[in-house]
């Protein structure tokens, strides 16, 4: 039987979402000039080219895997074998006592990456008991924007999370992992694999 612990529901709603129109980033400032006339200089944002957020591509040792849907983003590597067990998106090994869970929220929020980033944050301290961030961490993921984040709670047992979410036009594709904090060491190995193997 597939143990139950804290998973969050990716479904956020974000009331201060506004879409934005697509094209180039564009500012206006108005400058004065040292003969007092008044110009309008406009100034074009470059985009900055982001840091890859993981390069882990060894697979953790003895373990078997399969390639497998991204929440319609891609593939992914998932593992299986072993006491691995699958049940709708979640794959648990009791022997880790590892769970790992692949959703999905629609739409194109890759222009609102903080404020969503916030309120997801913000359900975890909800509805994870003592849940609490460790860590941040922008960049991107073969091409696609992505955060990673880390935080760790205690429903009893202390457990340890590391969550990529992936931003594309379509969808906000989240891979989640949470550990038993005696498995600690475990857990960047496994995730970090996984999210090292997506393709588009």
């Amino acid at each position: 039987m597939m143990k139950k612990i804290f998973a969050l529901p990716v479904f956020i709603v974000l009331a201060t979402l506004i879409s934005c129109n697509s094209g180039d980033k564009k500012t206006e400032t108005t400058e004065i000039t040292k003969d007092s006339t008044v110009q309008t200089v406009t100034e074009e944002k470059k985009e900055t080219s982001s840091k890859e957020l993981v390069n882990t591509t060894a697979k953790p040792d003895s373990v078997e895997t399969e390639e497998v849907d991204f929440q319609g983003i891609g593939k992914i590597q998932s593992f299986k074998g072993g006491d691995w067990k699958k049940s709708g998106n979640e794959n648990y090994s009791k022997a880790l006592d590892m769970t790992i869970i692949m959703q999905g929220q629609p739409g194109d929020l890759t222009e609102q990456i903080n404020d969503y980033v916030d309120s997801y944050i913000d359900v975890n301290k909800r509805d994870a008991p003592k849940y609490e961030m460790t860590g941040k961490e922008e960049g991107e993921i073969k091409g696609v924007k992505c955060v990673r984040l880390d935080g760790k709670f205690d429903n009893g047992t202390a457990y340890i999370t590391r969550d990529y979410l992936f931003f594309t036009k379509s969808k906000v594709a989240v891979l989640m992992c949470r550990v038993a904090k005696t498995n600690e060491s475990k857990l960047n190995a496994y995730v970090d694999y996984m999210a090292a193997s997506y393709q588009k």
